[in-house]
């Protein structure tokens, strides 16, 4: 049984709020829920984007990490868990995999999509998160055309820009350590991954990525 996290953003008027029920219907078609779990958990946006970085993200990944508790609770012998989560969710995520490793907790692949967390991978924690044998691996998928995560560089300390830059370190692309990749999709904006036309082979890549397919 391999255990699946999944988060999604703050929702826009171009959101598909329904990518995370897509991503657990298909996947549980093709794998069958004997093979893996996908648990999923909608929330609310904050006011603004001081109430998500000091309420609202800080609240999620205290109830993620309930979620997560729950769910390999209810496997033993279960594999390490995935993440999967886009934009304000992979703070979120971020957050959950700070506390759940101050627990002991260790996981597979992570995959940030449209990323709003820091692109340097120090300042994020990534690099700490993979060194200290967390997470063992990291991919950021990322579009440099993602204007929802270029404006939010105006917000320095609440918000990055993985999801436009790629990881980086000094500000170059980071390319040290191979746990830590960055596949870029040029030409998409910040919710074309989960746009009709995209959404399958978007899902294929989370899935091959995650080494389950």
């Amino acid at each position: 049984m391999i255990p699946i996290l999944v988060r999604h953003g703050i929702r826009q008027k171009r959101t598909r709020s329904s990518w995370i029920h897509d991503y657990k219907v298909r996947t549980y078609r093709e794998f069958g829920p004997a093979a893996v779990h996908v648990d999923t958990e909608k929330y609310r946006a904050g006011l603004n984007f001081l109430d998500n970085h000091i309420r609202v993200n800080p609240t999620q990944a205290r109830s993620m990490l309930v979620e997560y508790f729950s769910v390999v609770n209810s496997f033993p012998g279960h594999k390490p868990a995935h993440c999967v989560s886009h934009s304000n969710g992979t703070n979120v995520t971020i957050e959950f995999l700070k506390l759940a490793a101050a627990q002991g907790q260790r996981f597979g692949t992570v995959i940030l999509i449209g990323s709003a967390i820091h692109s340097d991978v120090d300042k994020s924690g990534v690099a700490e998160l993979v060194q200290s044998g967390v997470v063992e691996m990291f991919y950021a998928y990322v579009s440099p055309e993602d204007k929802v995560i270029r404006r939010l560089e105006n917000f320095p300390g609440f918000y990055g820009s993985l999801g436009s830059k790629g990881f980086h370190r000094d500000g170059k692309l980071y390319l040290a350590d191979p746990r830590i990749r960055t596949r870029t999709f040029t030409g998409y904006g910040h919710n074309d991954y989960f746009s009709r036309s995209r959404v399958a082979t978007t899902i294929d890549w989370i899935n091959s990525d995650l080494g389950i397919k």
